[in-house]
């Protein structure tokens, strides 16, 4: 047999596998009432329409991320299994948040320690692609869910739960422009969204990814912790920016 047709045999087959195997993952989902529910050991995914292919894909992007995650910041103990439910369009998950005004970006949000929401990727009108929606949006919220389990009951900054966050789900925008001054960060006047990746990606080169943990034990007390003040940590951090982005 030539080695061409051997090749085309081979990747004739992989492709069957790989139907056979989304097909299974798909029928595995069973219907209750309106929606669609699957479970695993670790997660609850619940969607809402008979198309549901892309659950599949969720569902990956979590589990390749999951031990990821709880490494990262330090979580060894037990976890619940979390709920995941999935809307088919922005209308529908901005009513299920609460949020019915909410603007597009708006895609995701963590309910408590054991539960997200979060829009199908297939939904129309997204300013967002399929793969934002898949291995950002979901890592972003399981991530929130995580985080809630290290601090309990602390009070821990916005600025670095979404850092982490847009940290763990590899969330990276380089901005046009930078912030002032740590305040404008700690005090939220400054879009956290467009630098929470880099502010971790350099604490995370320059401590080790164990800053992380103990940045959520600590409040967010950047000076107890790296023993630097704000200001000193803000104009090192710039300096990173300027200098590799």
């Amino acid at each position: 047999m030539k080695l061409k047709n051997i090749i085309w045999i081979i990747i004739i087959a992989v492709i069957g596998m790989l139907v056979i195997s989304c097909s299974t993952a798909i029928d595995e989902y069973r219907l209750e009432d309106n929606y669609y529910i699957k479970e695993t050991e670790k997660f609850k995914f619940v969607c809402y329409e008979k198309d549901h292919a892309y659950m599949y894909d969720i569902e990956q992007s979590l589990k390749n991320n999951y031990e990821k995650v709880l490494h990262d910041l330090g979580l060894t103990r037990k976890v619940s299994k979390i709920t995941v439910k999935v809307y088919p369009t922005l209308k529908e998950f901005h009513k299920n948040i609460g949020l019915t005004r909410a603007p597009k970006y708006i895609v995701g949000k963590k309910i408590s320690e054991k539960e997200f929401k979060m829009v199908s990727p297939n939904a129309k009108g997204l300013v967002h692609t399929y793969e934002q929606i898949v291995n950002g949006v979901a890592v972003h919220e399981f991530t929130h869910c995580i985080t809630d389990l290290v601090i309990k009951n602390r009070k821990v900054p916005k600025w670095l739960q979404e850092s982490i966050a847009l940290y763990e789900a590899n969330q990276k925008i380089i901005p046009n422009e930078l912030p002032d001054s740590f305040k404008e960060i700690s005090e939220m006047k400054y879009n956290i969204y467009s630098i929470g990746y880099l502010l971790m990606e350099y604490l995370v080169k320059q401590y080790d990814v164990e800053i992380i943990n103990k940045l959520l034990l600590a409040e967010g007390d950047i000076e107890s912790v790296i023993g630097k003040k704000e200001d000193e940590f803000f104009n090192e951090w710039l300096e990173y920016v300027k200098k590799f982005h």
